[in-house]
C-alpha cells in the first residue's frame, strides 16, 4: 500500500529548463546581430590620379607608432594639429593613407579616426607603388 500511495503523490510539472536554453541561445544571437559594425569609406585612385592640382597629401604610419606627413615625421601628439591646420579650409580633399610593411592594423585605423576628428572627410588608401619604372 505504500508504493500506491507515493504514486499518488507524484505530480507532472513541465520541464523548463531546455526551453530557458533555447531563448538563451536566441538571446545571444540577436544580441549579436545587432551589435555596430564599424565600416569606413575608403576610395581607392587610380594610378596618377590625385583629384586637383595639388600635390596630394599623404598620411604614412611608421612601425614604430610615428607617422610622416607628405614625408615631414610626426608624433602622436602633434598629428590632430597639424592635419586640423592643412584642413581648415579644404575639408572635400582626400588624405591618402599608406602604411609601411607589418604595421599594426589598429595603428592604421587610430590614424583613420583622428584624422577624421580633424576634420578630414575623404580618406582615400595610398596604392602600392609598382616597382618596375
Amino acid at each position: 500500500m505504500n508504493a500506491v500511495n507515493d504514486c499518488a503523490t507524484i505530480t507532472a510539472e513541465m520541464n523548463v529548463t531546455p526551453m530557458l536554453d533555447v531563448l538563451l541561445v536566441l538571446l545571444v544571437i540577436v544580441i549579436l546581430a545587432a551589435l555596430p559594425i564599424n565600416v569606413i569609406d575608403v576610395q581607392l585612385p587610380a594610378d596618377g590620379e590625385h583629384g586637383d592640382d595639388h600635390d596630394p597629401i599623404v598620411l604614412l604610419v611608421q612601425r614604430n607608432g610615428a607617422y610622416a606627413l607628405n614625408g615631414v615625421p610626426l608624433d602622436s601628439l602633434q598629428l590632430p594639429e597639424r592635419l586640423h591646420d592643412i584642413y581648415r579650409g579644404r575639408r572635400a580633399e582626400p588624405l591618402f593613407v599608406q602604411a609601411e610593411v607589418r604595421v599594426n592594423y589598429n595603428a592604421v585605423m587610430h590614424a583613420m579616426d583622428v584624422a577624421r576628428g580633424a576634420g578630414v572627410q575623404v580618406l582615400a588608401a595610398m596604392p602600392k607603388q609598382s616597382s618596375a619604372r
